[in-house]
Order: C-alpha cells, then sequence, then structure tokens
C-alpha cells in the first residue's frame, strides 16, 4: 500500500516538500506507487502570498539571479550544481522587460540583479507545481483539495485526519504543516491598539481616505510594502530630477506616519549586482560545534555571539577600508586565527584602529549612534540623515565602503547565527532580548529593503508624503470610532498625532496565543501542540524538536507530522528566507531531512 501524505499549505515551503517528496519517490526502489499526496491549500496554485493577480509595484525584495526553487548541490549532496532554472532565468526564457528606470516608459530585457513583481514569482511558483506534477508520473499521486484547514485529530486506525472548513475530510498517515504569513482573511479591523495583519495587499490599505492620517507600524520592507499601495498603488510615481529621486503625487495619498520599537530605519541592501562572499574568520562551523555542546538553554547572545559577530564585522571593514590596502594584513592575520591565534587577529584589528581610526562595531550594529530624540523636528532629522548616508554607502559598496562591508557579512553569516540560537539553545533571559530586540537588528540588517526602495522612502520623506514625528516606540492610545492617537515615549518634548487606523508594517507568524489561524488553535486545544518551553509559553511560539516534530502537551515529538516555515519561527529563526541557488538554503536541508525520514518510516514496511 502506499504512504499517504498530507500537506497544508502551499506556497514556497510546502512546495519544497512536494518537490522533495516527487524526487526521492523517484529515486526509492520500491515499485509501483509509492506515495499518495495530498494538498489542502485556498488556492492550490502554489503561490502562496504572491498572489497571481497583485500589482507590479510590490515587488521581491530579493533579487531574480538570487529565488529559486530548485535544491542544488550547495544545499544537498547529490544533487547537480544547477538543477534547474532561477527565477531570473525563467523570466529571462520568457521575455519578461522591466522599466529602464523609475518614471520611464522605455521597457528593457529583464536582467539579473532586477527585482521582479511578487506576481510574477508567483507565476513561477505555478509553473513549477506545474514541473512537479508533470515528474511525479505514477510514483506519486497528487490531489488537491481547494479549502482551509481547520482542524486536525488522529483516527482510531492511527491516521491523521485534516477537517476543512467546507466540511471535508482528509485522512493519512502523515501530516505536513507549511503554513505562511498569509494567514488574514475576512474584513480588516481598523479600530484598537493592536494593528491587523498586513495581507492581502493592496486591499489591507485600500479604505484609507485621501488625506486622511493614517499611521504605519515598521521600517522594514511590509512597511514599505503597505506605504507603496498608498502612495505609487493610488497614481503616484517616481522620476529622476538631477541626482535626486522626486515622488510626484496623484492627490489621493493619505498622510502617513511611520514609527518602530526601535525608532532605527532599516539598512538598504547594497545597489550593485555579485556580492562578494565575506570568508568568515570566527564565525565558522567550529564555533557552532563549540557553543551548541554546552547543551539547551545555556548561551547568552550578548556575551557568546555577538562578540564574534562585531569582530565578523571589523574583519570586513579593515579588508575594505582605504580600497583595500589593509587586506592583506587582515588575510594574514585571519588565517593565524584558523589556527585559534585569536588574540593575534584581535592585535592586527587593534592596531589598524590605532592607526586609522576606531570604528564602534557595537553601535554600528544596533544604528542608534547619533539618534536626536529631543524632539520631532530632531528626530525626523536624524532618520532622513540615517537614510541618506547609508544609501550613500550603498552606491560605494563593494570596494569603497568599509561601513557597508561591515555590515553585509551579517547576511553571510546568517545560516550560522541561526546555527547557533536554535532550537532552545538561548537562556530563558537571552531568548527574550533576541526575539524583542536582537533578532530584529539582524533581520533590518540581513533582509533589509533594497537601495531602491529606500530611495523612494526618502523622496516620499521630502515630498511631505511620510513623516516620522513620534520617535521610538510611540504608544497606541484607544480614541473611540473616528480614531486613535499616538504619543510618544522617548521624546524629550512630547509629542502626538490623531490618525484614522493603524497599518501594520511587518507580518506575524502563525502562534499559539490566539492570534493565529483556527487550525494552529485547535491543535493546541487538543494537545498536539504546545507553547516552546514553559518560560516562554506566554509568546505561542510552536514547540517542534531538532527534526521539526511538534511536541504535545506532555512535550513528546509527533513522529509522523512535520512543521516546516514561518510555523516554526521563535524556535528556529528567520524562517522566511527563500531558497538561494549556490547556497546553503535551511528550508531545502529541512525539507529534505523530512521526507528522507518519512521515506524510511516503519509505515512502509
Amino acid at each position: 500500500m502506499p504512504l499517504t501524505v498530507t500537506i497544508v499549505g502551499l506556497g514556497p515551503r510546502g512546495l519544497g516538500v512536494l518537490e522533495r517528496l516527487v524526487t526521492l519517490a523517484a529515486r526509492h526502489e520500491s515499485p509501483g506507487t509509492l506515495l499518495e499526496v495530498r494538498v489542502v491549500d485556498p488556492t492550490c496554485t502554489g503561490a502562496g502570498v504572491h498572489a497571481l493577480d497583485q500589482p507590479d509595484y510590490l515587488q521581491m525584495h530579493g533579487r531574480a539571479i538570487g529565488l529559486t526553487m530548485f535544491p542544488d548541490s550547495a544545499s544537498l549532496a547529490g544533487e547537480p550544481d544547477r538543477a534547474g532554472p532561477s527565477l531570473f532565468e525563467w523570466a529571462h526564457r520568457r521575455g519578461v522587460r522591466v522599466p529602464e528606470r523609475p518614471g520611464c516608459d522605455v521597457n528593457r530585457p529583464v536582467q539579473p540583479t532586477d527585482h521582479l513583481p511578487r506576481r510574477l514569482f508567483g507565476e513561477y511558483l505555478h509553473w513549477f507545481l506545474g514541473e512537479l506534477v508533470a515528474r511525479a508520473d505514477d510514483r506519486v499521486r497528487i490531489s488537491f483539495h481547494r479549502d482551509v484547514a481547520v482542524d486536525a485529530h488522529e483516527a482510531s486506525d492511527g491516521r491523521i485526519v485534516v477537517r476543512c472548513r467546507g466540511g471535508s475530510e482528509v485522512a493519512s498517515d502523515f501530516l505536513f504543516l507549511t503554513l505562511g504569513y498569509g494567514q488574514a482573511e475576512g474584513p480588516i479591523e481598523r479600530a484598537g491598539p493592536a494593528p491587523p495583519l498586513p495581507f492581502p495587499l493592496p486591499g489591507a490599505a485600500a479604505d484609507v481616505p485621501a488625506g486622511a492620517p493614517v499611521a504605519v507600524s515598521g521600517f522594514g520592507l511590509t512597511a514599505l510594502d503597505v506605504v507603496s499601495c498608498m502612495t505609487v498603488g493610488r497614481g503616484g510615481s517616481f522620476r529622476v530630477r538631477g541626482a535626486d529621486l522626486e515622488y510626484v503625487s496623484s492627490g489621493m495619498e493619505p498622510c502617513i506616519v511611520l514609527f518602530s520599537r526601535s525608532g532605527v530605519p532599516a539598512r538598504a541592501r547594497p545597489r550593485q549586482g555579485v556580492r562578494p562572499d565575506h570568508a568568515p574568520a570566527v564565525l565558522t562551523d567550529e564555533l557552532v560545534r563549540l557553543l551548541r555542546s554546552r547543551g539547551p538553554g545555556t548561551l547568552d547572545f550578548e556575551a557568546d555571539l555577538l562578540p564574534s559577530i562585531e569582530t565578523e564585522m571589523r574583519v570586513a571593514y579593515w579588508r575594505t577600508h582605504a580600497r583595500g590596502a589593509h587586506r592583506s594584513r587582515v588575510d594574514g592575520a585571519v588565517a593565524a586565527a584558523g589556527r585559534r591565534a585569536l588574540p593575534h587577529l584581535g592585535a592586527v584589528l587593534d592596531a589598524l584602529a590605532t592607526e586609522h581610526g576606531s570604528v564602534d562595531m557595537r553601535a554600528l550594529f544596533t544604528g542608534e549612534a547619533g539618534m536626536s530624540v529631543r524632539d520631532s523636528v530632531s528626530y525626523e532629522r536624524w532618520v532622513r540623515a540615517f537614510i541618506d548616508a547609508d544609501l550613500e554607502d550603498a552606491s560605494r559598496y563593494p570596494g569603497e565602503s568599509p561601513v557597508k562591508a561591515a555590515l553585509e557579512t551579517i547576511e553571510d553569516t546568517f545560516n550560522t547565527i541561526r546555527a547557533v540560537v536554535g532550537h532552545g539553545a538561548l537562556t530563558a533571559s537571552s531568548f527574550e532580548a533576541f526575539t524583542t530586540t536582537h533578532g530584529p537588528r539582524l533581520r533590518r540588517l540581513a533582509a533589509g529593503p533594497v537601495a531602491e526602495r529606500q530611495a523612494e522612502l526618502l523622496a516620499l520623506m521630502r515630498a511631505g508624503v511620510v513623516r516620522t514625528p513620534l520617535g521610538p516606540d510611540p504608544e497606541i492610545v484607544e480614541g473611540g470610532p473616528d480614531g486613535l492617537t499616538l504619543r510618544s515615549r522617548r521624546l524629550l518634548e512630547p509629542a502626538e498625532c490623531r490618525v484614522v487606523a493603524v497599518l501594520p508594517g511587518h507580518v506575524r507568524t502563525p502562534r499559539l496565543d490566539g492570534s493565529g489561524p483556527d487550525l494552529v488553535t485547535n491543535l493546541r486545544a487538543r494537545g498536539i501542540l504546545r507553547p516552546h518551553g514553559t518560560r516562554d509559553s506566554a509568546s505561542g511560539v510552536v514547540d517542534v524538536d531538532e527534526r521539526m516534530h511538534p511536541r504535545d502537551r506532555q512535550g513528546r515529538p509527533n513522529p509522523r507530522i512535520w512543521l516546516l516555515g514561518p510555523i516554526c519561527e521563535g524556535v528556529t529563526f528567520y524562517t522566511h528566507v527563500l531558497p538561494r541557488p549556490g547556497a546553503r538554503s535551511d528550508c531545502v536541508v529541512d525539507a529534505h531531512r523530512a521526507v528522507t525520514e518519512l521515506l524510511a518510516s516503519d509505515t512502509g514496511s
């Protein structure tokens, strides 16, 4: 009898699981049909939140050449070096063309470094799904159930039964939950201090009146998407005038107030195409093994990992300083550090700082240096200067900006940092600090907006369409049916503003705190899911073991259920990152391990 498998959620994570099921089943020695796969998803297109009907101004934050759905040898031994077309290669074959520059009617062929419309990535995912279905042949039978999963339970025969909103039930031997961010359904609430989910866009911001004051919580990727919906999405446009980008208003925009807890804008990703890799000096696999060997709940991010991150930033800084004049000196010290001579590396970096001027890497990491909180005017002036200076660094990267080189090391060491802090490695207090402070900082550095988007934000500020008058971490106060009041907390001269709505500029992951979808809430009520650790039960982080099996109420992992993607955010980190060609992608590795375990299970014997 074939194994039966249900996948709930068919965005990139669900597609990644389906790809492994199809690929590994084809290599299996057993004759005949090996797997029956049932997919439960509202659309079953494979696009997830990358809806096929989104407007083109909502773009991917990753460059087209850096996105793929085909596992390769960089992630999995035995896979080909180039397994299938990246988003760029797929778009190039289709003859996709993009505007030559902002506000220009002349289109050109797509280039590897372009940031393509999100709907095009959705079309790529849909095409990839078609490739999988065609490749499945008779080894894997795939059926699609266009519905929303709302509950699941274990039947008397041991199978897992998923109940759908439409009333149907889907039973199988194994279950993959690959829920992403697109969990918002129905009308979006405008009242109350807790912002709603930002999806779907642009509909989530459609009913904000022109000229009305509205707040957006966040400075990052999603916040800029929401701002785009209320500016370019309403007929505004950008044009190049001299050395600057200028926003041309349509008159239909609301008055937008941006704010965030930290008050620090995101860092822009560099403009240049192929970025040079940073060979790690101290954030190595050896360090991961050393820190993880201490056991769960023992590490402190600030004491055990942040100093190594700062050292890595210093290495990149001095490798780039003065157009690489010190590179050989630094590389020699790094080579010695590989032989456990870390004090020598530190001495070389200290000497360079003494000779040429020191740079505070901790201040660079936090981004708070020089922040003025005297009043609204001084804080807004600091925000603009921060973005402007960062854009200048981005334009000079990679060869002439040691500051941006130092910041870019965060992306290069991202997977190493994730490997250290994941799966309960941090102490209770450090876990709290990481999830609220350090983790968001890392995300701002490694997954920030592209330089073009930050330049657009600066143009919107110059045009007066976007303001940042409240400083860091303002409070949202109930204000009756006609709107809300936002008040500053850290400005020395207090400020407040009245808005008709607060729109979310960040995504939420599926949680066990009552804010998640019905499926997650009901699985917790049944005891199939539990919060990660008693210390963090209030946050609603879903608990999984290192094989990505959920732990039940008694702490026992369920070997027939896997959770992959944003539903695991908090036990693993940065689960939103998509597969990249030629680079290790943890989402690919996780899917491969899970499917390999499934195919080796006793159920199939």
